[in-house]
């Protein structure tokens, strides 16, 4: 109801389960009548296999998206950061990569035998998406996506402990950050996301053990995705478009967007060449949990088009602050 006045569409996923104990199943088919595009557990490490399983066969039934995050709770057992040179050098307890290469070729195994349309999601290791890569060759309805920041950063920003910086997954090693950039640009990566996940000062403003895992990322993400992916030339400004909106679109079964007359215009300007300060008149809500608030950016969003008018992106032009965003 909060976004029918939005000047944008807001799709909503539904869980897949109807507790935290994962103990039954939700009534997926009656959220997908209400218009639920998807169905996942969020961020949480949904590890039932049993309840996994009848997810993909009760979502078969009308061609429901699932969506993943692959990831084993016992072999990551309490670890705080990726397991990395890294690790050691700050004494902080490390979670092996095989914590979400297990997790993500046990829920493959169970997908091959109950074939249906998966999306996995903050895939941060080489070896799941090689892995994800070559079990297409038998499953068409699998992908995988990663959010912009594993691309553009590594663990050697968590040196001082920022806890701004604490993610889950963590981030990767710079050896494997380099490997994923090799992976962007042998088209075997799927889809690249925001990754935003909001928290207040009061979650993010703690010792690093204690700090809620996440990071804005609505707000810098093509000015990221403009710093690391195509300045580098890791992957051309048309290839960018695919993998942040043609892709997720046709995983989502979204209708295609196509610039003609007679369309539903919905449409994002961007520009390359303006230079920004990211501060807190950017920010909407209470959350502020952005290590590049302060930053100075390259490349911005300008605004949007939509059928009902021009919504710039500038603070002191925008013609409503939803608290919702």
């Amino acid at each position: 109801q909060r976004a029918k006045d939005l000047p944008v569409k807001v799709h909503f996923t539904g869980s897949i389960t109807s507790d935290d104990e994962e103990n039954a199943l939700a009534e997926l088919y009656e959220k997908h009548r209400l218009g639920a595009i998807g169905f996942t557990e969020g961020s949480k490490h949904f590890q039932h296999d049993g309840m996994w399983l009848r997810a993909l066969q009760y979502s078969r039934i009308f061609e429901g998206l699932l969506i993943k995050y692959p990831f084993n709770d016992q072999l990551a057992h309490g670890g705080q950061i990726n397991q990395s040179l890294n690790s050691l050098q700050l004494g902080m307890p490390g979670v092996p990569e095989v914590a979400q290469t297990s997790q993500l070729v046990s829920d493959l195994e169970i997908v091959q035998y109950e074939p249906g349309r998966v999306l996995f999601q903050q895939l941060i290791s080489p070896r799941s998406w090689n892995i994800l890569h070559n079990a297409k060759a038998n499953l068409s309805s699998i992908s995988g996506g990663i959010p912009i920041t594993y691309l553009a950063y590594d663990d050697g920003v968590l040196g001082e402990f920022d806890e701004r910086f604490k993610l889950s997954p963590s981030l990767a090693s710079r050896f494997q950050r380099e490997e994923l950039l090799k992976l962007l640009a042998e088209n075997k990566i799927d889809v690249i996301t925001s990754g935003h996940q909001a928290h207040s000062l009061e979650e993010k403003d703690l010792d690093f053990t204690l700090a809620a895992p996440g990071i804005l990322g609505l707000q810098t993400f093509y000015s990221l995705s403009l710093g690391h992916l195509l300045h580098s030339k890791v992957i051309s400004l048309g290839k960018w478009i695919e993998l942040c909106s043609i892709h997720p679109r046709k995983i989502l079964q979204l209708p295609e967007a196509i610039i003609q007359e007679g369309n539903e215009v919905e449409m994002t300007l961007f520009s390359p060449d303006i230079s920004w300060i990211f501060d807190k008149s950017y920010l909407f809500s209470p959350a502020k949990n952005s290590p590049l608030l302060g930053e100075t950016m390259k490349g911005k969003a300008l605004g949007i088009f939509t059928e009902s008018g021009w919504y710039p992106s500038e603070p002191l032009a925008m013609k409503r602050k939803d608290p919702y965003l």
